[in-house]
């Protein structure tokens, strides 16, 4: 995998395998919450950013404009990483990375 960031536009791309992501077999129509955090904090971290945690409230939809905004907690400061497909190719989601304002919390209890 690799990432590609712009200097002072903290945008990533990640490369993620629909196959072996949340989803049973090569029928996978989203990516699984967690793996999509995971990719987060891996693209960021390579990016240079400090990154405690990353937190996803919904699996990203394996279609190209579908987006998924996660929460990203690190270096004292809370963030929003919106992830964008951009191509569905063979099990295979391409997506951005772009930094945005944190989403809001849960609602209910």
């Amino acid at each position: 995998m690799s990432a590609r960031s712009r200097i002072g536009c903290a945008l990533v791309f990640a490369t993620v395998s629909l196959g072996a992501l949340g989803a049973c077999g090569a029928d996978a129509k989203s990516v699984a919450a967690p793996d999509v955090a995971s990719q987060i904090k891996q693209q960021l971290t390579m990016a240079g950013r400090p990154v405690d945690s990353v937190t996803c409230a919904n699996d990203l939809a394996a279609e190209v404009g579908a987006t998924e905004t996660c929460t990203v907690v690190g270096g004292g400061t809370t963030y929003g990483a919106q992830a964008t497909v951009t191509t569905v190719d063979q099990g295979t989601a391409n997506f951005d990375i772009k930094i945005v304002d944190a989403p809001p919390p849960p609602t209910g209890g």
